[in-house]
């Protein structure tokens, strides 16, 4: 009787190796051949991407799409200044993978504003480019599927140097957002 049990057992314990190999070799790893740069980190065999990169392996940087060595066409008309039309330019930061510079905005600011893209949004902390107590402050789409790509940016600009504040709004509380077109 004990031999029974032991050969059973025996067999039990064979199967069960069986059917456990068998059920592990059904479920492949879905990371196994997939490849995440840029700190990525693959999930259910899909990327998930560090802030500043996107893809479907975080190959591209999230700032590629704002890029154009060609400028992009400003319309605006805010709540202080009069319509205008102006082109500015956007450049890569070379120190932060979503980081961006803008240069021109405003129309008026000599220095570059400092902005960040997270996929197609962008964020422009508040900030004094010049130095010369105007700030300036806002965020942004872009809408790559229009033909030419726009971004819409809500934004304001407060000129701090004396009282009261005066405000130039650009549909982040108030007015119209400005529209920049890619040229």
């Amino acid at each position: 009787m004990k031999n029974l049990k032991s050969i059973l057992l025996a067999g039990f314990l064979t199967v069960g190796t069986f059917v456990s190999t068998i059920m592990t070799s059904c479920n492949p790893d879905a990371c196994k051949d997939v490849v995440c740069n840029n700190g990525g980190t693959c999930t259910d065999g899909t990327c998930s991407c560090p802030s500043g990169y996107e893809g479907a392996n975080c190959d591209t940087k999230s700032n590629a799409k704002f890029i154009n060595a060609a400028g992009w066409q400003v319309t605006e008309d805010g709540t202080s200044s009069s319509a205008a039309t102006y082109v500015v330019n956007i450049t890569a930061n070379s120190t932060i993978a979503n980081g961006i510079y803008i240069s021109n905005v405003w129309d008026s600011f000599t220095a570059t504003v400092n902005a960040t893209v997270d996929g197609n949004k962008i964020t422009i902390a508040r900030q004094q480019p010049d130095n010369d107590g105007f700030y300036v402050e806002g965020n942004g789409t872009i809408n790559t599927n229009l033909n030419p790509v726009t971004i819409t940016v809500k934004y304001k600009v407060t000129d701090e140097t004396g009282t009261p504040i005066v405000t130039d709004d650009f549909g982040l509380s108030s007015g119209s957002p400005s529209v920049w077109v890619k040229k």
